[in-house]
Formats: C-alpha cells, structure tokens, sequence
C-alpha cells in the first residue's frame, strides 16, 4: 500500500482471514555458535477494509484466530478501523467506573502466592510454576512476546519470579523487563473467555497413558 494510510474511518464493507504461512528465521547452534536459517511457521490476519488490503502476523494459530475474531466482532460494533495498527479503536471511557478494577492474571496468581507463606517448599515449587504458565499465557488478545520481549520473560519467568521480597532487589534488568511486559499485557482475570480458558488446558494436558504425547 503506496504513501502513509488513512486515518481511521468506519469501514461500509470488512473481510479477514487466517492464512498459514512460512518464512525463514536465523538460529545458532548452542553447542558450536553456528548460524544457520531454517523453515518456521507464521499465521497472517489478512483482510479488506473498504477494499484497502492489510496483513498482521503472528508466531501462533491460536493468537491468530483471537486477533481475527476481535476484529470481526469490532465491526459488527461499528468501531472506526485503524489500516497502520491492523485493528478497530475502541473508544477510551471518560471515567474510570467506580469501584475496585478487577485484578489481571499476574496480580491474581501474584496475591495468592504471597498470601500463603505457610506452604512447604515442595508445594511452592509446584504453584510457582502453575503460576508461571497462568502469567505467560493468559494475555490480552494478540499479544506475544518476541525477540528481546520474549528473552526477557522466559529469564523472569525461569530465574526471578516469585522471590522472597528481600531477594527481588537482585533482579537483573532483563528479568525486571520481563516482568513488565507480562504486567502490562496480562489479561484481566474476570474477562477470560472459554476459548482462552481451554487454549490453556490443553496446551498443558498430558497423555497419562502416554506420557510422551503432550502439548506445549
């Protein structure tokens, strides 16, 4: 698309879809530091907005098709389109509603830990790295860590999460950074859908009978 797109407008006519893509990506070796590039999946939003073409992409199937249901659900509503971000604007409230806001995921999983310091060590593990996944996956729709992002979460995440307060001092700038992304596109805890809800299970459930058959 030629020159710096429209402002956003209420698009008369509005299509998206899911296409499965592959492209290449640079890789090193961590045993010999060896560069190479291989073949890696990619899911593109595609779609027309009063007959002007757009495309997002994204790392997963799942964001993907959560990306594209937003949007069509955001037309239905009338909502102006945004051509650069590949999304509708919703419009910002004039006032926050009075009351508590609910909790995210990060906070929730964050209380609950913290309010039970008389777990055994065994049973802190295991929370800890429930918690751990609840944090990573349950997201805003459409986010997903990549590159630095990405890095940064899995080092929080594996070496810095749930620390003893007197401990977290020692957070490295990378495991800190992680841990602002996920509070910032943690998802709010009473706004989950089903759809994210079984997303989740089953990228965790494991074949008993088959311990080698699992997902994630």
């Amino acid at each position: 698309m030629a020159g710096a797109p429209p402002e956003p407008f209420v698009p008369r006519t509005f299509s998206c879809w899911v296409r499965r893509t592959t492209t290449t990506e640079d890789t090193v070796d961590r045993r010999t530091g060896d560069r190479r590039r291989r073949p890696v999946d990619r899911w593109d939003v595609q779609g027309r907005a009063d007959g002007i073409q757009w495309l997002k992409r994204f790392n997963r199937a799942g964001l993907a098709q959560t990306w594209k249901e937003q949007l069509e659900r955001d037309f239905a509503s009338g909502l102006l389109f945004d051509v650069g971000a590949k999304r509708f604007v919703v419009p910002t409230a004039p006032e926050e509603p009075a009351g508590p806001r609910p909790p995210t995921v990060f906070e929730l999983t964050e209380r609950y830990f913290r309010s039970h310091p008389e777990w055994e060590p065994k049973t802190k593990v295991l929370a800890a790295n429930s918690f751990n996944r609840a944090q990573r996956w349950l997201l805003v729709p459409g986010a997903a860590p990549e590159g630095a992002d990405l890095a940064a979460v899995e080092d929080y995440l594996a070496h810095a999460n749930f620390l003893p307060p007197h401990l977290e001092v020692n957070m490295t700038p990378s495991q800190a950074a992680g841990r602002a992304w996920l509070v910032t596109h943690s998802a709010p805890a009473d706004g989950l859908t089903t759809a994210q809800i079984e997303s989740f299970v089953a990228r965790f459930e494991v074949n008993q009978r088959n311990p080698a058959k699992r997902v994630g």
